[in-house]
C-alpha cells in the first residue's frame, strides 16, 4: 500500500509533527490502521484521550449534556442528598434498549421501568446509584460502547 510505504519511510520526528497538527478523529483513526503512526504517536494519543475524557467527564457531571447512542440515552446526575452518589439512567424505547442492549456499566444491578408512550411503544428507563469514584469507568464505558454527546 503506498500510504503504508510513506510512513514507514517518514523520519519519526516529522511523522511526529504531523500527528501533532491532524484532528484528533483523524489522527485516532490512521493510529488505528497503521501501526507505526499508533507506536511515533503513543504520547500524543495518550494526552488526547485524557483531554476528551477529562472535558467528557466534566460535561457529563454538569447535567448539561447526556449521551447518547441512536435512540438510547444515558444521564448521570448527582444525588441531591448525596453529591458523592451518582445516578446513572440510561432508557430508550423496548426496541432499541433490547434485553441484550448492555447496560453502561457491564454487570451492575440496576433498577428498571417500563413507561407506555403515546404509541403504544414502551420507553425502558434502568438506572443504579454508584459512587462517584467511578466517574472514569463510566466515561470510558460511555466511550467503548459508541455513545456521543449532546447538550441537552
Amino acid at each position: 500500500m503506498e500510504s503504508e510505504s510513506t510512513f514507514s519511510t517518514l523520519p519519526n520526528e516529522i511523522l511526529v509533527k504531523i500527528c501533532e497538527n491532524m484532528e484528533t478523529p483523524t489522527l485516532l483513526k490512521l493510529a488505528g490502521t497503521y501501526s507505526r503512526v499508533y507506536q511515533e504517536c503513543s504520547e500524543i494519543i495518550k494526552n488526547r484521550r485524557k483531554i476528551y475524557t477529562d472535558k467528557l467527564k466534566k460535561d457529563l457531571l454538569s447535567g448539561n449534556f447526556d449521551a447518547f447512542k441512536g435512540d438510547i440515552q444515558v444521564k448521570i446526575d448527582q444525588d441531591i442528598d448525596d453529591p458523592n452518589i451518582l445516578i446513572i439512567t440510561q432508557q430508550g424505547y423496548i426496541d432499541s434498549l433490547a434485553p441484550d442492549t448492555p447496560f453502561i456499566l457491564p454487570n451492575k444491578k440496576y433498577i428498571i421501568n417500563s413507561v407506555p408512550t403515546y404509541a403504544g411503544n414502551k420507553w425502558i428507563i434502568r438506572s443504579t446509584a454508584i459512587n462517584i469514584s467511578l466517574i472514569d469507568k463510566i466515561v470510558d464505558e460511555i466511550i467503548s460502547q459508541g455513545y456521543k454527546l449532546r447538550p441537552i
